[in-house]
């Protein structure tokens, strides 16, 4: 038996998905041992002054690492090691390609969901120039409001120049509101736009990720494949070898019933006594 090993540190919650793993290509648990690192961390400092006497004060907390640290064992001379050994290196260019494409996903998908708030927000906004429409009728009411008390009232010059100035003020509110009303997409359009950019985020994970996680989980099924079927031939080999104590029983059974005689059953005793 040729033994090679090697050492895997986890995260508590990640260890029985990496046993799993590390099975699915020959590998056997040996050992684990809990890992606690401890270490200060510093928070600031600061001095103070008192009657002359001066001090000062380090704030510190403690932080801890918590790991599980599992040693593995795989025969060379094991059935299918080469096999195992392939699907293995299979597995870890999937999962170098995964996060490759983790990587480009954290890249792109900023901007995506940038274009996708900036379109919500324009939606949301959509409406605003009729709060504009709405200034601009209540400064042309009071133009008209002002032309009626100018009728029935002195100082005619300066109530002219409020009624023109309310009718300049309603005049530029009403125009605003008809060019940002013109310049605004339909709802419908912008529902439309947020869809896509929403198609677009989940279309980017999905291809991103998709292929890579597929080679993942089919290096695991191989790999798995391989272990059920060192098991049943294990299983195959242990059943075809019958228990030695079981056959000396046997054997006995029939040298009292006479089937067979003493020197056919002192033999046969002799070679299953040697397999104990």
């Amino acid at each position: 038996m040729s033994l090679e090993s090697k050492r895997v540190v986890v995260n508590p919650d990640e260890e029985t998905l990496a046993i799993d793993t590390e099975r699915a290509f020959g590998w056997s648990l040996k050992s684990r041992n809990e890992v606690l690192n401890s270490r200060e961390v510093f928070d600031g400092a600061y001095s103070y002054s008192y009657n002359g006497i001066s001090s000062g004060v380090v704030n510190t907390h403690t932080e801890c690492d918590h790991f599980v640290s599992l040693l593995f064992e795989r025969d060379k001379n094991g059935p299918f090691y080469e096999q195992f050994v392939a699907i293995e290196k299979e597995h870890e260019a999937a999962r170098d390609h995964y996060r490759s494409a983790q990587d480009e996903v954290s890249h792109k998908m900023p901007a995506l969901m940038a274009k996708r708030k900036a379109l919500q927000d324009k939606k949301t906004g959509y409406h605003g120039w009729k709060s504009l429409m709405a200034f601009g009728i209540f400064f042309v009411f009071l133009f008209f409001l002002v032309s009626i008390i100018v009728t029935a009232t002195a100082g005619y010059s300066l109530i002219w120049a409020a009624m023109s100035e309310s009718f300049l003020t309603g005049a530029l509110f009403i125009g605003f509101a008809i060019y940002y009303k013109g310049k605004d997409e339909h709802p419908t359009e912008l529902n439309a736009a947020i869809a896509k950019a929403e198609n677009d985020i989940e279309t980017l994970k999905n291809d991103s990720l998709a292929g890579p996680l597929a080679a993942i989980q089919s290096a695991l099924e191989k790999g798995n494949a391989l272990v059920d079927q060192v098991a049943k031939s294990e299983k195959k080999e242990s059943g075809s070898s019958p228990d030695p104590i079981s056959a000396l029983e046997s054997l006995k059974r029939l040298h009292e019933q006479g089937v067979l005689t003493d020197e056919e059953y002192q033999k046969k005793k002799e070679t299953l006594l040697a397999k104990i």
